[in-house]
């Protein structure tokens, strides 16, 4: 779909399944339910670690705290 043709009703869809991305997302990283957060990464990619020292901060989001 190009951005010519998305209607509000395709960009009030788009939120919804972001935000419930978000919540399952969310949800997987409770100690109940961490066996699900694995379901979340793809196997054929590249995944970098940074330590909270090598970060670039933007402002606006949080740290987690230690």
């Amino acid at each position: 779909m190009s951005p010519e043709t998305v209607t509000d009703r395709d960009a009030i869809l788009l939120r919804c399944e972001i935000a419930d991305l978000y919540a399952r997302y969310a949800r997987a990283t409770t100690p109940e339910h961490l066996e699900s957060w694995p379901d979340f990464f793809e196997e054929r990619c590249l995944y970098t670690i940074r330590t909270r020292e090598n970060a670039v901060y933007l402002p606006g989001f949080a740290l987690p705290a230690d």
